[in-house]
């Protein structure tokens, strides 16, 4: 009994130590195959019956023939035949362990561990191992397709280049033999294939696959791509034949399609284009893969938007140095550092200096005096320290210096650009030899003009008021008649001549303006007053404010009383008779602006400027005929401005203009 009581217990341990080997070899993510020396299968676990589709349970296989089971799977390898040569090598081979990948029909990939158990020398047990890693050789592929887009994209000069590589790099790395790119055409709201991809050499499916997507154009929501536009969401599709919503799916079936993907490419915030793949086997939603696809278009998108601004920067290059060198002023850039990065023809020209001579050198040891340099240097040192500066902003003139040692006056005009941190400076130089001389010409003409002319003419301007008035005996009628043709012409000559020192002692700031703080009102009833005689004679009325403006102003009084009557000495002269003149005045926050309107022809558009330049009167109006020098409005303008005002001039309905201008009140 005590015996039978032992093999008892033996046969129950040795049934415990069973359930626990198997749930052990069960709970192994490895297919294992143990077989002995004569080719006997003493082990084999659930996952390798589940890897080559074998019948449950695994004990069943338990003592059969391996060579049996090697028949029986090879049929799953994509080389059935050298897989079961390669066992058999193994076998023979009696090599101590050996590691290889398999590939299978139905796209899997194998790792097989081969491990010989030896003992006295010889094999006492074979151990297989089989590991189904097809999900992470697939993330593999997946990754190093993102990996081979990025690097073609790098490398790629164009877009037709790009979308090319990216085709083929995804067609490759997934597997997925057909492609296209198609593009939004902004102009006609249309989305256009510009790219396919698929087999090379190209065969039947790639060519008509090809034709068909290059044929048609699509609006927003038509077909697969276009709702991939109007949704700007990628789109996964299980079964392209069958989809009622794709354009070419009659086409799919006759080639054999399946799946495919659609992504919509990103650039400048908006769909420029989408993307779409196609496979030949018919596929479940895979998300990861759908994530991918829409990686590589938002990678295509991003290669698009930087090569946007890659060639909109080389245009915006080739324009400024285009500009450059046409540019009539020289035209040279600095770093902080006071070296010279910018040097265009003109300044080469100007300067006597090559343009390589003088890039990486210091501004001033090449352009400015050596009295000058320090003051150059510490100017520049101020600048980067505290931000100010004497010259930024402003014309400055100076002396420069050039490559034979002289030296010319130069206006000089800097403005700021920032860098990454480190600014730079672009100087425009102008030399004003030539303007210096004009200006000493003009300042001679002007004081010929002043003692040559005007005082002669004021004499014979006095002789002939004294003729008129009889003092050299009485006169004939038609002597008298030409006496007053020659004093009416005299007259209008001294009044050109004192308008033209008038107009050129205000423009060169010769003119010392008197401001002073006073009323507005005043300064508009002198000027009518001034004026009213000629408007009475010409039959108009003059209409002033209903009430005296009380606004105080800082003008010189008399220079702004000239304006007035010039304005409305115009006005008068070009309004109708019976018609009407207006002087306003309405104070503003700053300003007093100051009008005066009339029932006249009014001016054409494209004189409004033109008319406050020198020698302008409008062309087809009576202006010559009713006087004036043509200078008028350009001393009103020159007076305005040196207050630190504004004039125009601008329509009046239903005719007549309005002249306007505005003068700074009293703070």
């Amino acid at each position: 009994m005590r015996k039978a009581r032992q093999a008892v217990g033996s046969q129950a341990t040795s049934s415990r130590r069973d359930v626990r080997l198997r749930a052990l070899l069960d709970s192994l993510s490895a297919g294992l195959l143990v077989e002995d020396g004569r080719r006997r299968i003493t082990l084999v676990n659930r996952e390798f019956c589940a890897v080559f589709g074998l019948p449950l349970p695994p004990d069943r296989l338990v003592g059969s023939d391996s060579a049996q089971t090697v028949e029986d799977t090879k049929g799953h390898f994509t080389d059935p035949e050298g897989f079961a040569v390669r066992v058999e090598d193994l076998l023979a081979a009696r090599r101590p362990a050996y590691f290889e990948t398999l590939s299978l029909r139905d796209g899997r990939t194998l790792e097989r561990d081969y491990i010989p158990i030896f003992e006295h020398g010889r094999p006492r047990e074979h151990l297989w191992l089989y590991r189904d890693v097809s999900a992470r050789v697939r993330d593999e592929r997946r990754l190093n397709t993102v990996h081979t887009v990025t690097v073609a994209l790098l490398e790629s000069a164009n877009s037709y280049e790009a979308e090319t590589r990216l085709l083929n790099a995804v067609n490759e790395g997934l597997g997925w033999p057909l492609a296209a790119a198609w593009r939004v055409d902004p102009r006609a709201r249309h989305l256009r294939c510009a790219v396919t991809a698929g087999a090379d050499p190209p065969d039947e499916a790639t060519v008509l696959y090809s034709a068909a997507a290059r044929r048609v154009s699509l609006g927003p929501g038509d077909c697969l791509p276009g709702r991939v536009w109007a949704l700007d969401r990628p789109l996964f599709c299980e079964d392209l034949a069958s989809e009622q919503g794709f354009g070419r799916a009659e086409l799919a079936g006759r080639l054999g399609l399946g799946a495919g993907i659609f992504a919509p490419v990103h650039s400048a915030g908006g769909v420029v284009g989408v993307l779409e793949f196609v496979c030949r086997e018919k596929a479940a939603r895979d998300e990861a893969l759908v994530r991918l696809v829409a990686g590589v278009a938002d990678q295509l998108g991003q290669f698009l938007e930087r090569k946007e601004a890659q060639d909109a920067l080389r245009e915006s290059e080739a324009r400024s140095r285009a500009i450059l060198e046409s540019a009539q002023d020289a035209v040279l850039t600095i770093d902080h550092e006071g070296r010279i990065q910018e040097f265009n023809p003109a300044a080469e020209q100007l300067f006597g200096f090559p343009r390589k001579q003088v890039l990486g050198r210091r501004m001033s040891d090449m352009i400015v005096p050596p009295d000058l340099r320090a003051d150059h240097e510490r100017g520049l040192a101020r600048h980067l320290r505290t931000g100010e500066s004497r010259m930024l902003g402003r014309r400055v003139e100076m002396r420069a210096l050039r490559g034979d040692g002289t030296t010319f006056p130069a206006e000089i005009s800097v403005i700021r650009i920032e860098g990454f941190g480190r600014p730079s400076f672009t100087g425009f130089v102008r030399d004003l030899s030539e303007r210096q001389a004009i200006e000493r010409m003009k300042r001679e003409f002007v004081s010929m003009v002043s003692h040559e002319l005007r005082t002669p003419l004021t004499s014979l301007r006095g002789s002939l008021g004294l003729l008129a008035l009889g003092t050299a005996g009485g006169l004939s009628k038609e002597a008298a008649r030409l006496l007053e043709i020659a004093e009416r012409n005299t007259v209008r000559l001294v009044t050109l001549i004192n308008d033209i020192l008038d107009l050129e002692r205000l423009s060169s700031g010769r003119v010392e303006l008197r401001k002073r703080p006073g009323p507005l009102g005043p300064i508009l009833a002198l000027a009518v007053e001034a004026v009213g005689p000629l408007a009475q004679e010409k039959g108009v009325q003059l209409v002033l404010p209903a009430e005296r403006p009380d606004s105080r102003v800082l003008v010189d009084a008399e220079r702004i009383e000239q304006v007035l009557i010039n304005l409305l000495g115009n006005a008068v002269k070009f309004s109708p008779s019976g018609g009407r003149v207006w002087l306003l005045a309405d104070p503003r926050a700053e300003s007093a602006e100051i009008s005066v309107c009339d029932e006249g022809p009014g001016i054409p558009a494209e004189w409004r400027e033109r008319v406050f330049e020198p020698f302008q009167q409008v062309e087809g109006s009576d202006s010559r005929a009713k006087g004036g020098s043509g200078l008028g409005l350009a001393i009103c303008k020159a007076i305005v401005e040196r207050h630190g005002g504004r004039i125009g001039v601008e329509p009046r309905r239903p005719t007549g203009s309005r002249f306007w201008f505005r003068v700074p009140l009293v703070s």
